[in-house]
């Protein structure tokens, strides 16, 4: 990243399944300011997806949707990305 251009106003992102595994230069104070983690989807997450697109759903319908989203993922373990 380093001398690809003048940062100012510029926003980066990084990504990566094994933090653990980067070199501690390339994530240092400075270089690489906020990190997030992204963990799995909860509920409620779901159930606001669902609702963005179907507006005239029901809290029926949503709960069901939530259901069937863990039924199919095998249990609770879904990312937004999968979704």
């Amino acid at each position: 990243l380093d001398g690809v251009s003048d940062p100012s106003g510029t926003i980066i992102f990084l990504t990566t399944n094994h933090k653990d595994r980067l070199d501690p230069a390339l994530i240092r104070q400075g270089r690489c300011d906020v990190q997030v983690e992204l963990t799995f989807a909860v509920d409620e997450q779901l159930a606001k997806c669902f609702s963005r697109f179907y507006h005239s759903a029901t809290a029926a319908d949503t709960d069901r949707f939530v259901a069937n989203v863990r039924a199919k993922a095998g249990g609770s373990r879904v990312t937004m990305a999968q979704l």
